[in-house]
Order: C-alpha cells, then sequence, then structure tokens
C-alpha cells in the first residue's frame, strides 16, 4: 500500500469505531436516565407508567427502524455523489445527533432527545460504505489483514462507548462529570472523524446510479427472504435469534438496574465487558466451525445462546449475572456464526452477494421488534421479559432443528 492509501484508509477505521462506540455509549445511560421507577427523567416530568415505558421503546426502536432505511438510502447516495462526500456528511450528522442528545439532556427535553436518537441510527447506516471503502482500497494482500482491524475497531468501539458513557456520567466519581457530558465526547470525536475524512480520505469515483432510490427497498429486501423455499426457514430462524439478543441487549441494563441498583459506572463497566465477550465468542466460532458439520454449528449455537438466556432469567445474584453475559455474548457468536453457515447452504451459489443485504435486514427488524419489549415492563418482571427472550430463541432451535430432519 501506497502511504496515501494508508492514510487515508485509517479515518474509515477510526469512522467505524466512532459509530460502534455511539451505539455501545447509549445503553448505560438510558437504564441510568429513562429506566427504573424513580429514573431521573420520569420523575421530574410526571410521567405515567405506562407514558415510562412508551417512551423508553420509542428510544430503543428509533436507533435500528432508521438505520433499517438509512443504510439503503445512504448507500444509494454515496453511489449518486461519491462515498468521501457521504462518509463525510454521515459523521456530521452523528456529530450533530450526539450533540442534540447531549443538549436535550440539559434542556430536558424527550423530543431532542429522540430526534437526535433516529439521526444517530440514520448515520449509522454509513458503516457498510466504510467497509467497502476499505476493501476497494486495500490491495489484494492486505485486504484480509485491513478487513481484521475493521474488526478489532468494532470490538474497541463496543468496550469504550459503555465504559465513556459509564464513567463521565457518574457523579460520584466526580461531580463534573454529567448524563450529557458522554454525548459531547462523542460527538467531538465524531467532529474529528469529519475533518479527518475531509483532508486525508481519497475520493472513490461515482456510479451515477441516480435511479436506484427506492425508500421502501429495505423492506422488499426483507420480505425476499421469505420468498425463497429454501430459504424461508433459516430466515425466520434467524429473525427470531437476533429478536431474543435484542431483548437481551437492550433490556439486560434495566434488569441490573432494578434489580441489583447498578450505578452508571456499573452499567458501562458491564457492556464493555459483554463487547470484550464478543470477539471471545468469535474466535471460538472459527475454531470450531472446520471441526464440526453446518448442522451441528447451528444447533449447538442456538441451543446455548437459550440456555445462556434462561440462565440470565433465573439470576439472583450478579456475579451470576456476569457469567451469563459471558456466556449469552459467546454462545451469541457461536449462533451467528453457524447461521451464516446456514444461509451460505440455502443460497445458490449466483447469489450469494444477496446475503449480505437480507441478513442486514433481517437484523435490522430483529432490534426494531425487540425494542418494543419495554412496553412489557408493564405486565412482567425483567427476569419474566428475559425468560421470553429464552422462548425465543428455543423457536428458532426448534424450528432449525425440524429443518434439518425434513431436509436429510
Amino acid at each position: 500500500m501506497t502511504v496515501k492509501s494508508k492514510r487515508s484508509i485509517v479515518p474509515c477505521f477510526f469512522s467505524v469505531a466512532i459509530d460502534i462506540m455511539g451505539y455501545g455509549l447509549v445503553y448505560p445511560l438510558i437504564a441510568a436516565m429513562f429506566a427504573g421507577e424513580h429514573s431521573a427523567f420520569f420523575i421530574k416530568h410526571h410521567i405515567s407508567q405506562d407514558m415510562h415505558f412508551f417512551y423508553l421503546s420509542a428510544i430503543y426502536v428509533l436507533y435500528p427502524l432508521f438505520m433499517f432505511f438509512g443504510s439503503s438510502f445512504i448507500s444509494d447516495l454515496a453511489d449518486t455523489i461519491g462515498r468521501k462526500k457521504v462518509m463525510i456528511l454521515s459523521m456530521a450528522l452523528l456529530c450533530f445527533s450526539f450533540w442534540l442528545m447531549g443538549s436535550s439532556i440539559e434542556q430536558e427535553s424527550f423530543a431532542l432527545f429522540l430526534c437526535g436518537r433516529a439521526l444517530s441510527g440514520f448515520a449509522a447506516g454509513s458503516q457498510p460504505i466504510a467497509h467497502t471503502t476499505v476493501a476497494e482500497m486495500s490491495p489484494l494482500r492486505a485486504k484480509s489483514h485491513n478487513l481484521g482491524i475493521i474488526a478489532v475497531c468494532q470490538a474497541l468501539g463496543l468496550i469504550l462507548g459503555p465504559l465513556v458513557a459509564g464513567i463521565f456520567s457518574d457523579t460520584a466519581l466526580n461531580p463534573a462529570f454529567s448524563y450529557e457530558l458522554p454525548f459531547y465526547i462523542a460527538s467531538i470525536l465524531a467532529a474529528i472523524g469529519a475533518i479527518w475524512m475531509a483532508f486525508s480520505l481519497e475520493e472513490i469515483q461515482a456510479k451515477g446510479m441516480k435511479d436506484r432510490f427506492h425508500i421502501l427497498r429495505p423492506i422488499f429486501i426483507f420480505l425476499d427472504a421469505f420468498k425463497h423455499k429454501t430459504l424461508r426457514v433459516v430466515a425466520f430462524s434467524f429473525l427470531m435469534m437476533q429478536i431474543a439478543f435484542g431483548i437481551y441487549f437492550q433490556l439486560i441494563s434495566i434488569f441490573l438496574k432494578d434489580v441489583f441498583q447498578y450505578k452508571s459506572w456499573e452499567l458501562g463497566l458491564f457492556y464493555a465487558f459483554l463487547g470484550a465477550a464478543f470477539p471471545v465468542g468469535l474466535g471460538c466460532a472459527r475454531y470450531l466451525a472446520p471441526r464440526m458439520s453446518m448442522q451441528a454449528g447451528v444447533l449447538w449455537g442456538l441451543f446455548a445462546l437459550t440456555a445462556s438466556l434462561v440462565i440470565a432469567g433465573f439470576c439472583l445474584n450478579h456475579e451470576l449475572v456476569w457469567f451469563a453475559g459471558f456466556l449469552f455474548a459467546v454462545t451469541d457468536m457461536l449462533a451467528y456464526v453457524g447461521m451464516v453457515r446456514a444461509f451460505s447452504h440455502a443460497l445458490e451459489r449466483r447469489r450469494q452477494g444477496w446475503e449480505t443485504g437480507t441478513f442486514g435486514a433481517l437484523i435490522g427488524v430483529g432490534f426494531i421488534v425487540s425494542g418494543f419489549s419495554p412496553n412489557l415492563l408493564d405486565s412482567f418482571s425483567t427476569h419474566a421479559i428475559l425468560l421470553i427472550a429464552a422462548g425465543i430463541a428455543a423457536v428458532a432451535w426448534l424450528t432449525m432443528t425440524l429443518h434439518f430432519k425434513v431436509s436429510k
């Protein structure tokens, strides 16, 4: 790689890390600010219990909903006006969205916070462009290495985001800290990313595909997965798995706050722990993949994921919660890699490129659906909802078990 190419790729790595950092930043703060019966925002505004859960659901749903539609729109826009312009614009939008959420806390405005949350989801749709840019700008011998760096950046972002959120929002650690401070820190980092790309990123020629814009295309891609006889069962199982994952990942902070009265920094530490455990699970999955059949990898992965959620639902002490969290992160990656193999097996070779878009659509819908789970808190405890997530994961396992038996 030339020095110029290296200088151009590095800000892409930075943008991926900041994007994922912003994603992980929010969950500890949501629990601290909005969850629990005595949360700061709701007690000040005298919000009823029903509206309490409605706002929580809105916060969870808006990010994946806008990312679901934004990723397709941003990809089309990049093909039309060029990737460099779109990536800079996305970083700028991310910067503004974090500033908006931080400002909304100072002004105690739910509307501003929701706008910032939606905008951050839309801006996060630029991640596939960063991946593609790195892949295309890397020489063949360095491509695998550079894509591996992207995975490392994602892991670092998932660890650093919750840590920044937990530490810099806890006034018990420092009176100068506040709920809005982590958002302002993320906003500054996103601004640095935008400026860095403006001066260092090489422009890749736009394809000029102006007729491709279609706001409903993500829905068509999602529905397309269920039109193919060889794929619809796998797609359904993967969707169930993602809903189960989303329920756990979004509600575990509320569980820790309600049941064990975790402080902001403790919530941030737990999510950072999960972020560190995901690469461990991926490493295990890659080690086991060539040593077991595709069917065994899928079924054991889904079974283990279900078991981890059952353990999480019955946790009565926080040490067991951490053990269950590690087990959940590792087994989720085992199940994920297994389902990727099942997808590839079910698709004809000529449609392998279509797999990535379908996977993204299923993940997006899974997180949108799981985002409504706080509404269940009106009728169920967090223990019970985690067990519901285990039941959904069990449906995924049972569906794939029957599928493999029938397809023999």
